[in-house]
């Protein structure tokens, strides 16, 4: 069983003073006319965030290096990637009352795409054979490099008298959808999506490590028990305060209070260190007693 000191109240506060201690009462007590159970357990938020990058490739990626010069994916690819981690305190959740802790879920924080939609692209590859597909490609070619030169036509005046005021613009924006809508035959089309999930973390007394789920490249976050990714933990490194003056037991004039332990808490994910802040955790403190408040 644990010893529960009695402090002085000098020492106490020299304590509190020197080491900014956070504490919470413990047990059952009267406060301001209302009973309060009182517990003292730390919650954690771990938000993890994850981009996304889906490539589809083009019906002519095989040509756009002979046309066009330029390098395109060969297949279809998703990418995932752990862009940022944090922890700290879950809101409204640092001094929890007694009563079931509600299991570990995970909810997205924000989301964010650079396209709407993603569809393959319209021309199916499959049903063209090589001779059609390399003459449709370079005529697909031709026709960037036409569009090309009528931008820079429209640009020098050389072939812009009938186009003026606000019409420019509007032809310029015109021809670059054009471009923009053949170069995807060639070089695909790209869509990057970020998502954030929390995950909600109830520190146990004596373990130091966490394990809030896992980490593929190829499928993003995973289930603690799918063994296909890499871990994604929590690890502890508690600092606890040096309350060793003597004293004696709690007796009937006394109260329980529990000192929370300034906890270096760091997000690891596939053994890289992602965050890490110093918070105070109830579950690797200490708990001693003080005199009650006479009445």
């Amino acid at each position: 069983m644990k010893k529960i000191w009695w402090i002085l109240p000098l020492f106490f506060a020299g304590a509190a003073t020197a080491q900014n201690l956070e504490m919470t009462r413990l047990g059952t007590y009267v406060e301001n006319g209302q009973t309060v159970v009182g517990t003292a357990e730390t919650v954690l938020a771990v938000d993890i965030t994850v981009s996304c990058e889906k490539v589809v490739s083009g019906p002519y990626a095989r040509y756009a290096q002979r046309y066009l010069g330029l390098r395109a994916a060969l297949s279809d690819k998703t990418v995932y990637t752990i862009t940022d981690a944090s922890v700290a305190l879950m809101p409204g959740e640092r001094y929890p009352v007694a009563g079931p802790i509600a299991p570990a879920t995970a909810r997205i924080e924000s989301y964010a795409a650079h396209d709407a939609e993603f569809a393959r692209l319209p021309i199916d590859r499959f049903y063209m054979d090589e001779q059609d597909l390399q003459s449709a490609a370079a005529n697909a070619a031709a026709m960037i490099f036409s569009i090309r030169k009528h931008r820079l036509d429209l640009i020098d005046g050389e072939a812009g008298e009938n186009v003026f005021g606000a019409g420019l613009p509007a032809a310029l924006d015109r021809l670059d959808r054009m471009e923009q809508e053949l170069l995807e035959m060639f070089i695909g089309r790209r869509m990057v999506t970020t998502e954030t999930q929390r995950f909600r973390v109830v520190p146990a007394e004596g373990k130091y490590q966490q394990i809030i789920c896992r980490f593929s490249p190829d499928a993003g976050l995973l289930p603690t028990d799918d063994l296909t990714g890499d871990l994604v933990l929590v690890q502890y490194e508690p600092q606890n305060p040096a309350l060793d003056e003597p004293g004696v037991k709690a007796g009937s004039n006394t109260a329980s209070y529990r000192i929370a332990s300034m906890t270096r808490c760091s997000v690891i994910a596939a053994g890289q260190e992602r965050d890490a802040e110093v918070l105070p955790v109830f579950q690797f403190g200490q708990t001693v007693a003080l005199p009650q408040a006479k009445k």
